[in-house]
């Protein structure tokens, strides 16, 4: 039986997902909880999710078919009264191929307004998930 990419994509990663975080940390200090997530709509070139942790570290995950390769980038983020503020600092990318000018910072840095049910990354439209629907890996 051939498994559809995305699929495929999805059982990787969340098998990667818990695999990682029950061998990485420490058994007294949990992995931190995921408060918000945008991901792409079911598409057929890419795959994209950005998720912040309650740590206030992110991650933004980019999977291309095409190619057959993840690419994950990561960094910190900050909240003030209207916006989040998001620094990446591990695999930076060229945040202008990523972002819309009005969200741009500076070369590392990108921010959503805190009211945001969507937004879009790399011409992709990523809505925000309920926190409801976000799956646990315990």
């Amino acid at each position: 039986m051939n498994t559809p990419p995305k699929i495929r994509f999805y059982a990787m990663f969340l098998l990667a997902s818990c695999a990682l975080g029950s061998h990485t940390l420490a058994a007294d200090s949990p992995e931190p909880k995921v408060m918000m997530v945008f991901e792409s709509l079911a598409g057929d070139f890419s795959d994209i999710k950005l998720s912040l942790k309650e740590d206030h570290t992110f991650a933004l995950e980019m999977y291309f078919f095409d190619e057959n390769k993840n690419y994950v980038m990561a960094g910190n983020w900050s909240q003030d009264a209207q916006t989040l503020k998001l620094s990446f600092t591990y695999n930076k990318p060229d945040i202008e191929a990523l972002f819309a000018e009005p969200m741009i910072v500076d070369e590392e840095t990108f921010v959503i307004e805190l009211n945001s049910q969507e937004l879009w990354i790399w011409d992709t439209l990523c809505t925000k998930i309920a926190p409801e629907e976000l799956v646990a890996c315990d």
